[in-house]
């Protein structure tokens, strides 16, 4: 397996923590982009962290990456217009990267919404601004690299859609901890090209993370979406090309494979292995 490969436990929303660490350990996955489901942990009890952790160790994984809900909900959601509202995100927010450490884990992903559909995007930009100032301050403390994400779709959750709005943002926040999560599904809904997405934060130096799978209607095994297996292995290819050395998740995101995630963590492993060969 290759060290740079970073799967994500989205589709084992429905399974135990159990199920989802001996899944990963058997099958020799080392990273996990971890999206903290509240059945598995509660990110702002340093001491339900520990035990946690020790669970990673155990199974020999690494929370490569931590993906809370956010955007249009709440414990965290920068966007949250209402005084209360918006203190207790502000607060779940920086004790989650206060514990971030004992997690053992230094990339945390973020995005930038607006509490509600009827809510004028600038406003949800610029109160999302305002929060992720703040996160990204706590972040540089803790040493954690902020990951801003984007969508493709402009939803409410997330209303920064393309490359450009993500330098914006990033440079907006002003803080060198920031960087872009680049991700093929999201740059397909948004009918950018990835190789150019790619190519253009690299040159920027603002290129954290990238996320490869199938899309654009949700993160897909390959082949069960329009980019295909031929995208798939391009967008391998440009980050060869771009020179990008980092991690690389392989995310699944979709009801169909919630039923049955063990079968489907094998075939995209074994789709990984198949291909990583002839590109890297």
């Amino acid at each position: 397996m290759d060290k740079r490969l970073v799967f994500g436990n989205y589709h084992y929303n429905r399974s135990s923590l159990q199920g989802f660490l001996s899944c990963m350990h058997a099958g020799g996955i080392r990273k996990t982009e971890l999206c903290p489901y509240a059945s598995w942990l509660d990110i702002t009890d340093r001491e339900n962290v520990r035990c946690f952790r020790r669970l990673l160790d155990e199974a020999g994984i690494e929370a490569a990456i931590l993906v809370p809900e956010q955007g249009g909900v709440v414990p965290f959601n920068p966007a949250m217009e209402l005084p209360d509202v918006e203190n207790w995100s502000l607060d779940y927010g920086v004790k989650m990267i206060r514990n971030m450490d004992t997690l053992g884990c230094r990339k945390l992903m973020v995005g930038a919404g607006r509490q509600s559909l009827d809510c004028p995007e600038a406003e949800g930009w610029n109160r999302s601004l305002h929060s992720l100032r703040i996160f990204a301050g706590v972040a540089a403390e803790e040493r954690v690299e902020l990951l801003l994400c984007s969508d493709g779709r402009r939803t409410f959750s997330n209303i920064v859609a393309t490359t450009d709005e993500q330098m914006r943002m990033i440079r907006q926040i002003g803080l060198s901890n920031v960087k872009a999560y680049v991700d093929l599904s999201a740059c397909a809904a948004a009918g950018e090209d990835f190789r150019d997405a790619v190519s253009t934060l690299q040159q920027e130096n603002l290129l954290g993370h990238v996320c490869i799978s199938d899309g654009p209607d949700g993160w897909l095994l390959p082949g069960d979406g329009s980019i295909g297996v031929a995208g798939i292995r391009n967008a391998w290819s440009a980050l060869a090309s771009a020179g990008y050395t980092g991690d690389v998740t392989c995310r699944l995101q979709h009801w169909r494979y919630d039923f049955e995630p063990d079968k489907y963590t094998v075939n995209l492993k074994e789709f990984c292995e198949s291909i990583l060969p002839d590109i890297i």
